[in-house]
């Protein structure tokens, strides 16, 4: 079902079912937005994306793009009290959070409905006046190297930035994203204003245009567009760039053809394989991101650059990372897992896309190993390894008319209802 959202605007397809009411806006300064009325709605919630993360900071200050996250929170001009959002959250029954990713920051909240407009208009002062406040500073410092301090013993995030610092040392992706005490106190080169660095991201990424934001609440449309519009339109636009330097380059060059073996904090027992992949995200309406591919990693790469470029952006793709994922984590007869099984060397295969920026992804296959063949975990690569030398054909039969009018149908006759908040 086709909706209309706006006259001459974006049409937003959704489910007959969905009873729920949206709206695309475009604001005047370039801030996207989608509102939802929901009458069903007992909560009010906003979230709001920043297209800038860990990739964006300044080689002499690691970590400064997630210090910038937790700043935000330390009052507005108009709200210059430094806990007054979370209080004023937890008043109404709800909660706020953020995260820093690669390529992105997420900030979001939840409140009872009631309160939903007063919190937006909170929300939005965040991105419009932030203080930073000097006297926040140093304690937030201290809380990002706590919340690194935290992870140190976690065994994923570990062998996470063990993946990024093998990247190409030229390329952010091989730096230390999170941050801690020694990053932003005592910056690389020693001159640097880690204070004056902040203020320098925000005034240059922080930009409306590089901002997404989506509303939920039981108001009308109207309502909801007017409030976001009035909150919202005062955000600056610094017509940042939406491709930065960064995406210009590979991070995943020679340093990466090699193995590493690691010890685990807790007790596991696993081999992990990591294929550099095209990216994800402009193949987002072949639900989810498909792109054609040989699972060698290097004509994995070039074969589905010249064959995505030649495609129309709409029309699927002849391979796809679920179709890899499925054959390599098949559990029937004859399947990796089952010869790996009947050897009694591993338990359970996971395979699919992991880390995705917007030029470039990563594929992973995971085997969980046996105590007898941990010893073994080279054959255990072989064995994975074999098939994957040989390219998948170079396109699938094609489905019968049938199965793709049902699988465009499923729009129509969701099995679920959607839940209001």
């Amino acid at each position: 079902m086709d909706v209309p959202s706006t006259p001459k605007s974006t049409v937003i397809r959704k489910p007959e079912i969905d009873k729920r009411e949206y709206r695309h806006l475009v604001l005047p300064n370039r801030l996207q937005a989608v509102v939802v009325s929901d009458k069903t709605a007992h909560s009010g919630a906003a979230a709001l994306c920043v297209g800038v993360g860990q990739l964006d900071d300044p080689p002499e200050v690691e970590g400064l793009a997630h210090f910038l996250e937790h700043m935000l929170f330390l009052g507005t001009e108009k709200y210059p009290d430094e806990s007054n959002f979370d209080q004023f959250c937890a008043s109404g029954g709800g909660y706020s959070n953020a995260w820093t990713s690669l390529d992105h920051t997420m900030y979001h909240f939840i409140v009872s409905e009631p309160m939903l407009r007063d919190t937006l208009d909170r929300f939005a002062s965040f991105f419009s006046c932030p203080l930073f406040s000097e006297s926040g500073t140093e304690r937030e410092i201290s809380a990002v190297n706590s919340e690194n301090n935290k992870n140190l013993q976690d065994d994923d995030r570990r062998e996470y930035q063990l993946i990024r610092s093998t990247c190409d040392t030229a390329h952010p992706m091989a730096r230390f994203g999170a941050g801690n005490a020694q990053t932003l106190r005592h910056p690389r080169g020693g001159a640097t204003d880690v204070r004056e660095e902040l203020l320098k991201l925000h005034r240059t990424l922080y930009s409306a245009n590089l901002m997404k934001l989506a509303v939920v609440g039981n108001s009308t449309l109207d309502a909801l567009e007017a409030d976001v519009r009035a909150m919202f339109s005062n955000i600056p636009d610094r017509s940042a760039e939406e491709t930065r330097e960064w995406a210009r380059a590979s991070p995943f060059g020679a340093s990466w053809r090699r193995a590493f073996l690691i010890l685990p904090v807790s007790e596991r027992r696993r081999v992990s394989l990591l294929f550099p992949f095209p990216p994800l995200a402009p193949e987002f309406r072949s639900k989810p991101s498909q792109v054609p591919c040989h699972l060698t990693t290097q004509r994995l790469y070039s074969s589905a650059r010249s064959r995505a470029a030649s495609r129309h952006a709409d029309s699927p793709p002849p391979h796809s990372p679920q179709v890899i994922s499925h054959l390599l984590g098949h559990e029937g007869p004859g399947s990796i897992l089952s010869v790996l099984k009947t050897l009694g060397w591993a338990t359970e295969l996971i395979a699919g896309p992991s880390t995705s920026l917007p030029h470039e992804s990563v594929f992973g296959v995971t085997i969980c190993l046996t105590e007898q063949g941990l010893p073994q975990w080279q054959g255990v690569v072989q064995v994975l390894t074999t098939p994957c030398t040989l390219a998948l054909p170079a396109a699938p039969a094609p489905r019968p008319r049938r199965h793709r009018a049902a699988r465009a149908d499923t729009l129509s006759q969701p099995l679920l209802r959607p839940s209001p908040l």
